[in-house]
């Protein structure tokens, strides 16, 4: 199916390098936010407007802007603050592309190796927190908490037991094959953790 599709750019180099990679893209210099481009460039006849600049605010209100003007669908970027993600979605936008988000499922892809079952990001992504399944196969099977050197690197703040009792776990604690431990790490003791519970 043919589809039509317009960028809109400020950047002279971007627009040329777009329009090198894509013949058939129609690259239009001008600024997002001057509103008589929607009318000059018909960009209201189109379904779907994804902003995606490095500007938060600005991506909120283009989106947002192209749903009161007639575009189906809008998709804004969130790249700095997540605390946009809530207000966007309460402007009618479609849907919000968030950065750290897409880091925590890329982390979570990259970890499934090591039973990782869950990802969840803290602090703007500073801070992550793993969800880790033991396995028999898993070094850590077996052993007590206190027989673990974490280095400082890593906490384990909590264990699901493999019978599905929640506990904060002292250093006599024997991890279990079926147990969910919680891991508390840096973003960058990502390695560091991984090989521990490999």
């Amino acid at each position: 199916q043919h589809r039509s599709i317009v960028l809109v750019e400020q950047d002279p180099v971007v627009c040329e390098h777009f329009a090198s990679l894509f013949p058939n893209l129609l690259v239009v210099r001008s600024d997002i936010t001057d509103e008589t481009i929607f009318e000059d460039e018909r960009l209201t006849t189109y379904d779907l407007l994804i902003s995606l600049t490095d500007n938060d605010e600005l991506n909120i209100i283009t989106a947002s802007y192209a749903k009161r003007v007639g575009i189906n669908y809008a998709i804004a970027l969130i790249k700095n603050n997540n605390n946009y993600i809530r207000l966007a979605r309460h402007l009618d936008i479609d849907s919000v592309i968030s950065v750290s988000e897409a880091t925590v499922d890329s982390l979570l892809k990259y970890m499934r190796g090591a039973h990782v079952s869950s990802v969840h990001s803290l602090f703007s992504g500073r801070f992550e927190i793993f969800e880790f399944v033991i396995s028999s196969e898993m070094a850590v099977a077996g052993k007590k908490l206190k027989d673990i050197n974490m280095r400082n690197k890593g906490i384990i703040a909590g264990i699901t037991t493999s019978e599905g009792r929640n506990i904060i776990p002292s250093g006599a604690y024997r991890i279990e094959v079926g147990d969910t431990l919680l891991v508390c790490a840096g973003r960058e003791e990502l390695g560091f953790v991984q090989k521990i519970f490999a």
